[in-house]
């Protein structure tokens, strides 16, 4: 793993993910290891930013997020205080790829993204669909709670361009 304690001294925010994780340490200890970086970052009073965590039980979901160009469906926790500055999300994938996401539990107006320069409220239920490693963006939960999202990442296809634009 890479030096976490210089990781932390130079950045300002965190978004510890699953998946990234799954690369360094085994399956059995990622929740651990994600309890104990966010204990280093508090630690050294910084943001501990959000964790993604896959909770798709439903059969009837999987079978949705079988589809080709669905590439992963986590659900995403951003504690109070989490502060997302300018960034574009990396190409995780080896391929160009969309957001889809669904806000499922936005505590109040505080909570909201920057995207092109505009600020954008998340209200529960309303699915939004970004091109997020192409743009940069914020995102900020500057309430009392945390708020939780439902991200489906797919691939970036012509045949997809009918998703909603932002």
């Amino acid at each position: 793993m890479p030096d976490l304690n210089l990781l932390i001294k130079e950045a300002d925010n965190f978004l510890i993910d699953r998946g990234d994780l799954s690369k360094e340490v085994t399956r059995e200890l990622i929740p651990y290891t994600q309890r104990f970086i966010i204990q280093k970052i508090k630690a050294q009073n910084k943001n501990g930013g959000g964790v993604r965590q896959s909770v798709i039980e439903d059969q009837r979901a999987k079978d949705i997020l079988d589809q080709d160009e669905i590439l992963v469906a986590s659900i995403a926790l951003f504690e109070s205080g989490t502060k997302l500055g300018p960034h574009k999300d990396p190409p995780v994938y080896g391929k160009a790829y969309r957001r889809i996401q669904i806000p499922l539990y936005i505590p109040s107006d505080e909570c909201y993204m920057i995207w092109d320069k505009k600020k954008i409220i998340w209200r529960e239920g309303e699915p939004q669909v970004y091109d997020v490693m192409d743009y940069v963006h914020e995102g900020y939960n500057l309430s009392d709670d945390d708020m939780m999202f439902l991200f489906v990442d797919i691939e970036k296809r012509d045949d997809n361009s009918n998703l909603q634009e932002v």
